[in-house]
């Protein structure tokens, strides 16, 4: 029974060892990986926005193919 007890007792740290290491990469891949990319996309996101705002609504209205694409969704496509 006692050998039985030290043996959980021995599963019991390595579990909470593993479960450490684990939680210690989980914030190591938000900070060093996810934060940068979160910052990059977002500066994209508003420089994207920016150059959306610079088009002229007269030349998107004007344009009929155009205007479809900003309607669906497909603004890349229309801006090629």
């Amino acid at each position: 029974m006692s050998d039985f007890e030290n043996y959980l007792g021995d599963v019991r740290v390595i579990d909470k060892v593993k479960f450490s290491i684990f939680i210690i990469l989980a914030v190591l891949f938000f900070i060093f990986i996810w934060l940068p990319y979160k910052r990059g996309l977002d500066k994209k996101i508003f420089r994207t926005k920016g150059m959306l705002k610079m088009i002229p609504i007269d030349i998107i209205m004007r344009d009929e193919n155009l205007k479809n694409r900003f309607l669906h969704g497909n603004i890349l496509q229309a801006v090629k």
